[in-house]
């Protein structure tokens, strides 16, 4: 684990961080105090505001920090709302950061995410979005006829389609050029 710096971003951050406390089996209770020396900037600003005993909570930390870098429930629902798929970036990426921002803007209960008409409806709302941000009218109208689909199959499908237009396209320039038309 390394230090948390300005170019991270502190969403995933966390995110690597729980999954390594999880495969080195660190106790929750513990997770706090192993946290605090990799915290530098603002997150370690936030971590000393707290008192003793509440440094002393991941959650409330974790919190504390997140708040720092104003990353709110609401700060994530206008992320999810005003993210658009980066160049560099395939359409499962994106989706995923779509997924990311919406279970922390709607911040459901563990019983809840055990629940499938919810899972199905966080998939509604996340395969919504991601059709509503593709700016491409032929590969939105390929996406929209295939509405029994997830967001993930949906993106696939869109990262393929993408693809088999780029050879396509090739392959034509290529043949221009040896034909000289």
């Amino acid at each position: 684990m390394t230090k948390l710096t300005s170019a991270d971003d502190i969403h995933y951050w966390f995110k690597t961080f729980e999954n390594l406390a999880k495969r080195y089996q660190i106790s929750e209770a513990e997770h706090a105090q192993v946290l605090e020396p990799y915290l530098t900037g603002p997150a370690q600003l936030a971590y000393f505001a707290l008192s003793q005993e509440d440094r002393q909570k991941y959650s409330v930390v974790k919190e504390a920090v997140l708040r720092r870098y104003q990353l709110t429930s609401n700060a994530y629902r206008t992320k999810f709302r005003r993210e658009t798929k980066q160049h560099s970036e395939t359409f499962i990426d994106f989706v995923a950061r779509l997924e990311d921002y919406a279970f922390y803007w709607l911040k459901p209960s563990e019983e809840l995410r055990k629940n499938s008409e919810y899972a199905a409806i966080q998939n509604k709302i996340v395969t919504d979005q991601f059709l509503s941000t593709i700016r491409d009218d032929t590969l939105r109208l390929k996406l929209v006829e295939k509405d029994d689909m997830c967001a993930r199959d949906l993106a696939k499908l869109a990262d393929d389609f993408v693809m088999q237009r780029r050879i396509i396209r090739e392959g034509k320039k290529r043949q221009i050029f040896h034909t000289g038309r």
